[in-house]
């Protein structure tokens, strides 16, 4: 199968997704996870922390996010369309951003140096350079900040499989269906000649830059995902997170 390096997530993670927390684990400083079991060609998982939130304003948070290879599938992810509730949304202009000319420019280690105050997440990647799965290779990953331009905001995933830089693009749009307030789409590009494999990644988008927000009115979000396939399959579902309002 081949798959981009991926994501996704992110995407994900603009969704303000919360685990389930009791209220003993509720006020914890780490984001706790739930697995979203989706179908071909990967299973994702999300958290954030703190879960309980503002029923009013919307407040910095901290997002988590993960995936596997599923052990099933047949598809390769070519695209992920995230569908943000309103009581989650994002805040390109709270923090600095780096143009994507220079940040592809540019190696991982070089790109953070260059690009340090635009950086809103990291995390790594496990990912096989060919189609029969081997080598492995572990590939750290860096989320840049790449601005907003023709009112829609651009992330930047960067990382390196083998000596070749791979940029997993995020363009996320603001929109006017009820229950949304905005678009995440996630365009996941070929690898190691085509040939590479994404297997699974880790992601977390740090609180401190405060790009990710939301508050917590109706006890849960329920952002809806689409996934589509180079192979013209479309695998949807609709994620039941919650959230527990501050009393």
């Amino acid at each position: 199968m081949k798959a981009g390096l991926a994501v996704l997530a992110l995407v994900v993670a603009l969704c303000a997704a919360a685990a389930t927390a009791s209220d003993s684990t509720a006020t914890s400083s780490r984001p706790t996870s739930i697995l979203i079991p989706l179908g071909p060609p990967f299973l994702f998982e999300a958290g954030i922390s703190p879960q309980v939130l503002s029923e009013k304003e919307r407040e910095p948070i901290e997002v988590s996010l993960g995936g596997q290879q599923n052990a099933v599938a047949h598809g390769t992810l070519r695209e992920v369309v995230l569908d943000i509730p309103a009581d989650g949304n994002i805040r390109p202009r709270s923090t600095s951003w780096c143009p994507r000319a220079r940040i592809e420019a540019l190696g991982t280690n070089e790109a953070r140096r260059a690009c340090r105050e635009a950086i809103v997440g990291r995390g790594r990647a496990q990912v096989a350079l060919s189609e029969t799965g081997v080598p492995h290779e572990t590939v750290r990953l860096t989320v840049f900040n790449s601005g907003v331009k023709d009112g829609v905001a651009r992330l930047l995933i960067h990382g390196e499989a083998g000596s070749e830089v791979v940029l997993t693009a995020v363009k996320v749009s603001m929109i006017h269906r009820e229950g949304f307030s905005a678009e995440a789409v996630v365009a996941i590009p070929p690898f190691a000649g085509g040939d590479g494999q994404l297997l699974d990644f880790q992601l977390s988008f740090d609180r401190s830059a405060a790009y990710a927000v939301a508050r917590c009115r109706r006890g849960g979000f329920a952002p809806r995902l689409e996934m589509k396939t180079i192979q013209k399959e479309i695998w949807k579902t609709v994620m039941l997170i919650p959230c527990k309002p501050l009393s």
